[in-house]
């Protein structure tokens, strides 16, 4: 447990720092940046409330030990006065005027070249009084040339050999891939998101007829050449024992999230120790402004990417680890120990690609800018190979259950030896107060049955249980431009008076746009508050948003899941696990069950 000295910390920092003593590690993924504009110099900046959290708060003395060459940066504290110390600083944010960070901000060339030569990326482990630093190196390419045929679908017609190929280049970081391809293959999704993956790899692309090229950029000139024909790849990692938690059945490591999900869980007396979440950077977070003295353009990035993780853990009973990492970087082997003890693992995905709310030249903008989400779900099979978690639910919007991406995640968990169930369920039909249907697929390697919970009629009513009680709550907007537009493109969804369901809440909700769902009583539209979305949602009003601004708060509401729906499938998963304890109860007393996955 970590102990901290609260007097030190500001009132929010105080708050956080007092729901989170339960916290042993915590890790941050950070570019090191340019000192100035047109200069070559570099320098580390992490800003962040868990250097509050380990007992390094705002003007602690601390020493900077390089590790090796290469090899990082350890800080560590130190004794006030002593010999080559220096302090940790503090920052506010503009729009957090009430929350003030605790910063380390490192210059020194000697120290920063010997600790992390020619990386641009480190990877930051907060433990008590301790921050160590690693750089992040990019793969070494491989002298060689591959000739890659991608040729297998399955019987649905999926081209499920784009996973073989992915995990055969990423084990090779080959400097130059081609690939002779079926023009059916090139006009399909999987070819767009195989195309994705190279480019995220680092591969410059050219299509010429039926041969796509991908080169790598470093210059090796020394190629030979290899086959490798995806029908007949198999993966390099050999089948693990299953490893069960018996001591702490309902264990949990919970994937992309802000909290409401493990809200739920928890009241489900789900354990959940680990959490990995990350909000990445979004063009509203830079502000663009003129230097008076200077006349120059000044961009401004407001950080929020600790936001999500932050809310998710102060919402959380006893959070042991905090991953605050991009998902498209996180390497699960850094901490199987931590991760390997969970017997049940739960991702949200993001949904946005796959709403209807974003237009098809949306999605082709973000899918050339690779802002599209579209391939995130190859990551969490990275972790889900490396860690071979028992149970798995995988949640995200309707239109993803046929999708493409959700035939290829099943085709991979089906290969690791998971049995998959997918379904889509309406919140109205297992007691919610809207109409939120999502899809949800749940994967197991536990020998012993699962079914998803059945319908039941709803015994709410969102308007008398939710609506009426606040009303005081609302804001009248029905003045505003955006609800004058919203009616004439007829896209306003109104939450009508004496309604028994709300329409689905939005992650744009607060911008009031043209999908938002308004209160509508006497000709007048409301935008509903914070709390009544909580209510919609089934979130208690206990759920702690208090750390993020108005418009983060609404996101995470928006877009999450309805806790009436998840206490209906969590419970039907609680049973299905405690089903295999109570069948394995008679047969070991040690902590960990292993039973062999093939026979």
């Amino acid at each position: 447990m970590l102990n901290v000295d609260l007097q030190s910390l500001n009132k929010v920092t105080t708050s956080i720092r007092s729901k989170l003593n339960s916290v042993v590690i915590a890790t941050k993924n950070l570019k090191l940046q340019k000192v100035s504009k047109n200069s070559e110099h570099r320098k580390l900046v992490i800003s962040t409330n868990f250097l509050d959290l380990i007992n390094l708060p705002e003007g602690t003395a601390v020493t900077e030990c390089v590790l090796d060459n290469n090899q990082g940066i350890e800080v560590v504290k130190a004794d006030i006065g002593g010999a080559n110390t220096k302090k940790i600083y503090g920052r506010n944010y503009k729009n957090r005027s009430n929350t003030r960070e605790s910063q380390i901000d490192m210059r020194s060339q000697k120290k920063i070249n010997q600790a992390f030569g020619s990386a641009n990326e480190v990877r930051v482990i907060f433990t008590h009084e301790k921050v160590t630093i690693k750089p992040i190196f990019a793969p070494t390419d491989k002298v060689l040339d591959q000739n890659l045929e991608i040729n297998i679908h399955n019987e649905d017609g999926v081209y499920v050999g784009i996973l073989a190929a992915i995990r055969v280049i990423k084990e090779n970081m080959f400097t130059k891939v081609t690939s002779v391809l079926e023009s059916t293959f090139i006009e399909s999704q999987e070819f767009v998101l195989f195309s994705m993956q190279l480019r995220r790899l680092g591969y410059a692309l050219n299509l010429e007829g039926d041969q796509l090229i991908a080169t790598h950029p470093k210059n090796i000139t020394t190629h030979k050449t290899r086959f490798i024909n995806t029908a007949n790849y198999t993966d390099t990692n050999t089948p693990q024992p299953l490893k069960f938690n018996k001591d702490n059945p309902l264990s949990s490591f919970v994937m992309c999230t802000a909290g409401v999900d493990i809200k739920g869980m928890e009241m489900e007396s789900f354990d959940v120790a680990s959490i990995l979440s990350y909000r990445p950077p979004e063009a509203r977070d830079y502000k663009k402004s003129t230097c008076k003295k200077t006349n120059k353009t000044i961009t401004t990035f407001n950080d929020k990417t600790e936001s999500n993780i932050m809310v998710a853990a102060i919402n959380t009973k006893q959070p042991k680890h905090l991953f605050n990492e991009d998902i498209f970087k996180f390497d699960a082997n850094n901490h199987k120990k931590e991760l390997e003890a969970h017997n049940f693992i739960h991702i949200s995905l993001e949904c946005s690609d796959f709403s209807p709310l974003k237009t098809i030249k949306e999605r082709m903008r973000f899918i050339d800018s690779l802002e599209s989400t579209r391939d995130m779900f190859f990551y969490p099979l990275e972790v889900i190979s490396t860690l071979r978690i028992p149970t798995i639910l995988v949640e995200n919007v309707k239109s993803y259950t046929n999708s493409v991406e959700s035939k290829l995640f099943n085709y991979r968990l089906k290969e690791l030896g998971y049995s998959v169930a997918t379904q889509t369920l309406n919140a109205r039909e297992h007691n919610g107060m809207s109409n939120r249907e999502r899809s949800f697929t749940f994967a197991s390697i536990l020998p012993v049955s699962f079914s998803f919970p059945k319908n039941t009629p709803s015994t709410n009513n969102v308007w008398k249980d939710i609506i009426e009680p606040s009303f005081n709550e609302l804001r009248d907007v029905t003045h505003t431009n955006s609800v004058q537009k919203a009616i004439t493109t007829k896209r306003l969804r109104p939450l009508q008076e004496g309604a028994k369901f709300s329409p689905c809440l939005t992650k744009s909700q607060q911008k009031q746009t043209k999908d938002s769902v308004y209160i509508f009583k006497d000709g007048k539209y409301y935008m509903p508050s914070i709390n009544i979305m909580k209510g919609i949602m089934g979130v208690p009003k206990s759920f702690d948003l208090s750390f993020v601004p108005k418009d983060l708060a609404s996101e995470i509401i928006g877009q999450s899941v309805c806790l009436s729906m998840h206490k209906a499938i969590l419970n039907k998963i609680k049973s299905h696990i405690n089903k295999y304890k109570e069948s394995t109860t008679n047969s070991t007393s040690k902590k960990y069950f292993y039973e062999l996955l093939f026979a």
